[in-house]
């Protein structure tokens, strides 16, 4: 994989998986030197995953999860269809 490719999935990473405003290094992920441990994940897996966990943490409130994940309602209702959670 290249650097940019490694560098472009990091920054998604660091957005999907941190509520900060600021992020420092620690938030990314680089290390490159044991490929197999990585799991490769789409970016479509992360936000399913994501959600899931969002939902789980507001004990299924949708209005509560849409706001933790800065989006509407109806942007939860799709994508909660889209991956059928």
């Amino acid at each position: 994989m290249g650097n940019i490719q490694v560098v472009e999935q990091s920054i998604e990473r660091a957005m999907l998986l941190n509520n900060s405003i600021q992020w420092t290094i620690d938030h990314f992920l680089f290390d490159e030197s044991d490929p197999v441990s990585l799991p490769s994940l789409t970016l479509e897996d992360i936000e399913k995953q994501f959600i899931r966990t969002v939902l789980t943490e507001k004990k299924g409130n949708l209005t509560l999860a849409a706001q933790q994940l800065h989006i509407t309602r109806q942007t939860l209702y799709n994508k909660l269809k889209k991956y059928n959670l």
